[in-house]
């Protein structure tokens, strides 16, 4: 069953406090994500595998064959895709390489925690690797991840990162899973400045068949295992973090819960319409553009999203304030910069918008 945005959110806080590495033996869990991963994201996940492609020699636009999107998209991060249109990226991807076995372990070591935004500073920033990983967990919905992921300390006393990617499709599961198993390797030696030594790493597991090569992690990797698994000396979740700042994390952490539930908060057709606007940056163009994307009548559309409960006009003010509130809190732009970034004719229509905003959408205020 499908956790709602309320139950996403409702889950505790990463904290400094309150960890026992005895009693969380006893426990065994840490967490586990809890957002099913048809949710929208951003197009840097699809970036990451165009340019693996163009460094082989084939172009961008051979990734992106029936994905609805433009090169140029992919360099804007806020630029908002389905899972859909990444899973068919991915196909093409591995139609281009003739679905070479482990594929997924190459491209997921293109992927860097700046890769993520402000994902990744909440984990940079993090305490402790405990609290990031609990972090990482409650976040889950803002990263490119497939795969449903849990943290464990196992009965034998080791600390135990597993990716299942059980409802995934499966042409293309193999590659999902193995990109984020080496995008989470990966990331855990970023977080120590590439100074693979401080993570104790002991074994990585795949449920894979082997590939052609060893990857190269540095530990043995077990394929053909019952599970997909990354697994830590205990000890592990207690060290603390090198570039560590409380205040940090929990600015980026509130911001990123911000942009989530705004994220998840739409399905259906008006996930469509939201992701739409998002990719234009929130430049309105009309719904007689936005039915004829979707292959509709704008009449149809209309319907479409009152049975969801919602209109074009709402789903457009909550996509243009969430986007103001980054464009002005994050990327620090004047109000007259962002008015024309999200095509408002002056800075006093964007200014009675914003009061209009401040009424009618969830967590929006005029600051």
């Amino acid at each position: 069953m499908m956790n709602t945005t309320a139950d996403v959110l409702r889950a505790p806080r990463a904290t400094t406090s309150g960890f026992d590495l005895g009693t969380e033996s006893a426990l065994g869990m840490i967490g586990a994500s809890r957002v099913h991963w048809d949710h929208p994201r951003t197009a840097l996940g699809v970036r990451v595998m165009a340019d693996y492609a163009v460094a082989s020699g084939y172009s961008r636009e051979a990734v992106l064959v029936s994905t609805g999107l433009l090169p140029e998209e992919l360099d804007r991060r806020d630029t908002l895709i389905t899972a859909s249109q990444e899973i068919a990226a991915t196909r093409n991807l591995l139609a281009l390489f003739k679905n070479r076995p482990g594929l997924g372990l190459e491209v997921g070591r293109e992927f860097h925690l700046t890769t993520y935004g402000l994902f990744g500073f909440a984990l940079l920033s993090s305490p402790r690797i405990v609290d990031m990983m609990r972090t990482a967990l409650r976040l889950m919905g803002l990263t490119f991840a497939f795969p449903a992921f849990s943290a464990e300390i196992t009965p034998d006393g080791r600390f135990s990162t597993r990716l299942s990617g059980q409802g995934v499709p499966e042409d293309v599961k193999r590659f999902l899973v193995e990109r984020e198993l080496a995008a989470t390797l990966n990331m855990h030696n970023e977080l120590f400045a590439g100074n693979s030594g401080v993570v104790p790493l002991l074994s990585v597991h795949s449920e894979f068949s082997a590939t052609h090569s060893d990857p190269p992690f540095g530990v043995p990797v077990e394929f053909g295992a019952r599970e997909t698994a990354i697994v830590f000396e205990r000890e592990y979740l207690t060290q603390e973090l090198p570039q560590a700042c409380p205040e940090t994390a929990g600015e980026c952490i509130a911001q990123c819960e911000t942009i989530l539930s705004e994220r998840l908060n739409r399905r259906g057709t008006a996930a469509a319409v939201q992701a739409r606007l998002r990719r234009l940056g929130g430049r309105e163009d009309g719904i007689a553009a936005v039915a004829r994307e979707l292959h509709m009548t704008e009449r149809t559309l209309r319907r479409k999203l009152t049975t969801e409960g919602v209109s074009y006009r709402q789903i457009v003010d909550e996509v243009r304030a969430v986007i103001t509130k980054e464009l002005l809190t994050v990327q620090k732009l004047t109000a007259t910069e962002a008015a024309y970034r999200l095509g408002f004719s002056d800075l006093s229509s964007f200014l009675r918008a914003q009061s209009r905003w401040a009424e009618t959408v969830p967590g929006f205020r005029r600051d």
